[in-house]
């Protein structure tokens, strides 16, 4: 494999991890909370995108938070902005919550990264499966650790 190609797949790939993380921070943090799922994280990503593409198409300037906000903003360039991008990323979402452990951010941060990689370089090997291998991942790491990466054996209900 390329040099130049795996360097450009791990930069891409913590690009990645991080709209992820961003994404994700937020469902973590409100079932850590108040053990709500709360999914107005992917409206917020979706306005996001849309709002930074507007600004885009208005005034050809590309420099323009909330944490979901950003991260549809961030992932605006790379992808198709529809009205359902939201839901395109859910079970990613889902699946970096569930491998880092619910209510944990440090675990968050780290399957963010994680699936990120994963996603980038398992592109590089055989495209196709590229986006079913963080699943496979986690099913990997729920086998051995049940809770997640840094989820708690005793959490409270």
């Amino acid at each position: 494999m390329n040099t130049q190609l795996l360097i450009s797949g791990v930069i891409f790939g913590l690009s990645i991890g991080s709209i992820f993380f961003l994404l994700a921070i937020g469902l973590s943090l409100c079932f850590g909370l108040m053990r709500i799922i709360s999914l107005d994280q992917l409206l917020y990503y979706s306005v996001g995108a849309f709002i930074s593409y507007s600004l885009y198409v208005a005034t050809g300037n590309t420099w323009f938070g909330t944490l979901s906000g950003l991260s549809g903003a961030l992932h605006a360039p790379l992808i198709m902005v529809d009205p359902h991008m939201g839901l395109h990323v859910l079970a990613f979402v889902f699946m970096v919550v569930i491998i880092g452990g619910l209510g944990s951010i440090k675990g968050t941060l780290a399957s963010a990264f994680i699936a990120g990689q994963v996603i980038s370089l398992g592109s590089l090997i055989y495209a196709p499966l590229a986006q079913m291998a963080p699943f496979a991942i986690m099913l990997l790491i729920l086998l051995i650790k049940p809770t997640g990466l840094y989820g708690s054996k005793l959490l409270k209900r």
